[in-house]
């Protein structure tokens, strides 16, 4: 699984239907949420677009895709 190759983790995920998990950044300690929706939609959610690029290109690059559909959605915070 995907997950358990690209992240330091002390056990491996199973995950049956839906993810939704949250992990810290060893690059500048921000925050990353993964969810997998069981009909297949993924969400990265983070601060840091360059980390988000990355994971998403790792995603595809395991699952052989050749093309993404993206939403890009930006929530300001005051």
């Amino acid at each position: 699984m995907w997950i358990n190759q690209n992240f330091l983790l002390l056990t491996d995920f199973e995950v049956e239907g839906g993810l939704n998990t949250t992990f810290l950044s060893l690059r500048d300690n921000t925050e990353v949420t993964l969810r997998l929706e069981s009909n297949g939609q993924m969400s990265v959610i983070t601060h840091n677009m360059a980390l988000a690029g990355d994971i998403i290109q790792s995603l595809a690059t395991f699952l052989n895709l050749q093309e993404l559909q993206v939403v890009y959605a930006v929530h300001i915070i005051q």
